[in-house]
């Protein structure tokens, strides 16, 4: 850091200036910060230079982007222990809430399960409602967990997941049958 920050001494005045290469320098400092998985220190050189360097607001962006998703389909035998992956990056806690579904009412309706997850809740209460810690929200990159659901009718049931301003939802089937979705 000190290499970066240094200042030289210009022969024909004798004034400190700032080195030419300074804002380079910092920018590699930020790439072998990154290359070194060293993500926070990295985007702290990035950040110095986000102004001079595309590069370094793409690589802020990448670290510091939020996402959250879970499968669209799981399918759980009945007595098993329901557990839901979760896939987040950035978020510090999820609230997670589940509502029964009739599966058959809604194929009726809508003639396929393909818009499954866009079921209008209005009026109806869930089953089942946590809010669920992931860390910090520094994470940097992917992380999964699992969330335990206490499910043990057979049935359909929609799970709709909240963290920040992201939101994703998913339905759990227990059933003796296996599901395929295509």
């Amino acid at each position: 850091e000190k290499v970066a920050d240094a200042m030289r001494v210009e022969k024909s005045t004798g004034r400190k200036v700032e080195s030419a290469n300074k804002w380079r320098a910092i920018y590699i400092l930020g790439q072998i910060h990154h290359s070194l998985d060293q993500a926070e220190a990295a985007i702290k050189e990035y950040t110095r230079v986000q102004d001079r360097f595309e590069d370094a607001r793409q690589a802020i962006e990448y670290f510091t982007r939020q996402d959250l998703h879970v499968p669209e389909v799981t399918t759980v035998k009945p007595g098993d222990v329901v557990k839901l992956e979760l896939a987040y990056r950035n978020i510090p806690a999820v609230n997670v809430v589940v509502y029964r579904i009739d599966l058959m009412k809604f194929s009726l309706l809508r003639r396929s399960l393909e818009e499954i997850t866009n079921i209008n809740l209005a009026g109806i209460r869930p089953i089942h409602e946590v809010d669920v810690k992931l860390g910090e929200g520094k994470d940097y990159r992917e992380k999964n967990s699992q969330v335990t659901l206490p499910l043990k009718e057979e049935g359909a049931y929609l799970v709709v997941c909240r963290g920040e301003n992201l939101y994703t939802s998913g339905m759990v089937v227990v059933s003796p049958l296996v599901a395929e979705v295509q």
